[in-house]
């Protein structure tokens, strides 16, 4: 063997840093908080980024808009870096999140009487899967609640829900906690329902162990609201994955304080 094919073979087997190794740094160039890794919708995103997803080859590829060959140069200097791969996207994460808050609002608005889930695509471009059966239903939202160029429909025979809600009746704790009552009106998260979703799916921190092995699933969770409408006691009812569960536990519990008086209902937006 010859000194060019030990090397080729050298390269050829050679150890890549993980994906995840440069999905991390994406997202600290990008601004998330170094104890939280990810990229989410709350972040000032530049108008070049679409969206990111590891490949077969177990690379992260990087969705873009402009010139690749210079936003390339620049995307290895700031990862550090050139073991990921690039892509061409088709509208940028701004455009996306824009479209996606009109959608929900617009959802919201109509009172939507169906199941919906919708969610981000890689491409830029912002997925709604409608329970329905008939082509018909797609044209009808398209034409009655919401319409863009961005959107990308799809049907399904059930469209699961995020969270699965018990009524638990709590009437009141030790002497030595802080009381807890019934309300007549449900405590409510600020901006009703659709807000809710709308900031779990911002602040959805995917962990990299699970994100590694390509674990998902749903977690139901269960929790109580205090009497100054705090998140208290969160356990986890339905279980999927060690790391999965304290993701989501994590995620309610950072709930801004809800609503207990003057409230405002809005429908269910599955997803």
């Amino acid at each position: 063997m010859d000194s060019t094919t030990a090397m080729q073979n050298e390269e050829e087997y050679a150890v890549q840093e993980p994906a995840w190794t440069y999905y991390e740094r994406l997202s600290l160039a990008l601004g998330c908080d170094s104890g939280s890794i990810g990229i989410s919708s709350d972040m000032t995103l530049p108008d070049w980024y679409s969206g990111c997803f590891v490949n077969d080859k177990d690379r992260l590829k990087i969705n873009v808009i402009g010139d690749s060959l210079q936003l390339r140069q620049m995307l290895e200097d700031m990862l550090k870096g050139d073991e990921f791969d690039m892509g061409v996207g088709l509208y940028s994460r701004n455009e996306q999140r824009a479209v996606t808050d009109s959608l929900l609002k617009a959802v919201e608005r109509d009172s939507l009487r169906m199941n919906m889930s919708c969610g981000s695509n890689v491409d830029g471009t912002v997925h709604v899967t409608l329970e329905a059966s008939g082509d018909s239903v797609i044209e009808a939202f398209r034409k009655d609640v919401f319409d863009s160029p961005l959107l990308r429909f799809k049907l399904a025979d059930k469209v699961g829900i995020i969270f699965e809600k018990e009524e638990i009746e709590v009437n009141e704790k030790q002497a030595d906690e802080q009381s807890y009552v019934d309300y007549e009106i449900r405590p409510q998260f600020p901006g009703g329902e659709t807000a809710m979703i709308s900031y779990i799916y911002d602040n959805l921190r995917y962990p990299e162990e699970a994100y590694n092995e390509n674990i998902q699933g749903r977690v139901v969770v269960q929790f109580l609201i205090d009497v100054t409408g705090n998140v208290d006691s969160v356990k986890v009812v339905k279980n999927k994955d060690a790391d999965l569960d304290a993701e989501a536990v994590r995620i309610v519990r950072s709930f801004p304080n809800l609503l207990l008086a003057n409230l405002i209902r809005f429908p269910l937006i599955n997803g």
